[in-house]
């Protein structure tokens, strides 16, 4: 299995267990250096020159090596924690993974609540509107001779325009889509997040053509559980 989603920094600390280090000596550029000490102090006693661990170390010849590190063997090990660093982060995933679906079950119910009621209100919800836009027509035309019969047709084209049957349509084979992307295998992170962006397109044209409060509220609440909806499926691989 692989990941789809997101990236992966990947950071290598390199220690090694080995402290001590090797000391390296140029024998035909120390020679000179160290019989000239000697031959002074065979010749003048008194000078009692010598030449220290620190000085050594000062000297052309002389240096320090740590330890040499098997570049193959470095590589091979890297891989393997690699790799056991990935299948840890898969198992995690998949765990989470777990949870989110549950979690997100919850949430799809939960909008599909709000759909259901919404869905009863429909009817009575365009009546208001309809006796709306009535009494305010009466108000408009109060003193102009108008037929009522075109007047009340006009009125019902109106309300036909904001009737949401398809949106609360729509939602429902969304929320169905929805099931079955999660119970199906494979990634499922994009199609679901494109699915979600698709049901907040309806629920805010539903909220836009609601007219009856209790309607409104309701899909206020709807737009809100797909929102949280859609940030938990950025997490979903």
């Amino acid at each position: 299995r692989t990941f789809s989603r997101g990236r992966i920094d990947v950071e290598v600390h390199l220690e090694t267990k080995v402290q001590s280090k090797t000391l390296k000596l140029d024998d035909a550029r120390l020679h000179p250096v160290l019989s000239e000490v000697s031959r002074l102090n065979e010749h003048f006693p008194a000078l009692k020159l010598h030449i220290g661990f620190s000085e050594l170390l000062t000297m052309s010849g002389v240096r320090l090596e740590k330890p040499s590190i098997d570049e193959q063997e470095m590589k091979a090990l890297m891989g393997e924690a690699l790799g056991q660093a990935l299948q840890d982060l898969m198992s995690s995933r998949v765990h989470e993974g777990a949870l989110l679906g549950k979690l997100i079950t919850e949430m799809l119910n939960e909008a599909s609540a709000c759909m259901d009621f919404i869905t009863t209100r429909m009817n009575s919800d365009i009546a208001a509107r309809f006796l709306s836009y009535k009494a305010r027509a009466r108000e408009l035309f109060s003193d102009i001779s108008i037929s009522e019969d075109r007047l009340y047709q006009e009125l019902a084209l109106l309300c036909e325009r904001s009737d949401f049957k398809e949106e609360i349509d729509r939602l429902y084979a969304h929320v169905d889509h929805f099931f079955v992307i999660l119970g199906g295998s494979g990634h499922k992170g994009r199609k679901l997040d494109f699915l979600c962006q698709e049901m907040l397109r309806e629920s805010t044209t539903l909220l836009s053509k609601a007219s009856a409060h209790e309607v409104m509220v309701h899909a206020i609440d709807l737009k809100a559980l797909i929102e949280r909806i859609r940030e938990q499926v950025q997490n979903i691989e």
